[in-house]
């Protein structure tokens, strides 16, 4: 397939963090601990190499996805 991993979550900015983490306001001011969460366990489900290898994407592409994802929502928490 080309070798190549489409990375979406790799590289964004304190702003995009917080409108995927981020509570229907999208705002970091308004953002708490439990919508967070549930974001992570949304994103971490769409992300995890068992659930892609399920939709036909590499196990590589989808580990490095969903570690993309943890990093992110550290920087949510850490931004909330």
């Amino acid at each position: 397939r080309g070798g190549r991993c489409d990375r979406p979550l790799h590289g964004l900015t304190d702003s995009e963090v917080m409108r995927l983490f981020g509570d229907e306001t999208r705002s970091a001011k308004r953002c708490n601990r439990s919508s967070v969460r549930k974001a992570f366990h949304k994103l971490s489900l769409e992300y995890h190499p068992d659930k892609a290898r399920d939709r036909g994407r590499s196990t590589e592409c989808a580990e490095t996805n969903f570690i993309d994802v943890q990093q992110a929502y550290d920087r949510a928490k850490a931004l909330c």
